[in-house]
């Protein structure tokens, strides 16, 4: 990602991503829990856990509540 240096404007510009309605967000958001509860009860011993724990951090992305961070430009 080019933060263009020589142009100390654009270092200031953040745009937050919004993906709160995206299909994507509205489906795990919605069916993550019946997801995995269905997944420990068939034969197998569910999904892997770094599978629910990237179905759990796309649900934290975006919210500030669970952290963020911030850069700028010092010229």
């Amino acid at each position: 990602m080019d933060l263009a240096v020589d142009n100390p404007a654009r270092c200031t510009l953040y745009r937050p991503r919004r993906h709160e309605g995206t299909p994507l967000q509205r489906a795990v958001q919605g069916h993550l829990e019946t997801y995995l509860a269905f997944a420990h009860e068939g034969k197998g011993d569910g999904v892997p856990q770094y599978v629910e724990g990237e179905f759990r951090g796309h649900l934290e992305c975006g919210v500030l509540a669970h952290g963020f961070a911030r850069a700028w430009c010092g010229e």
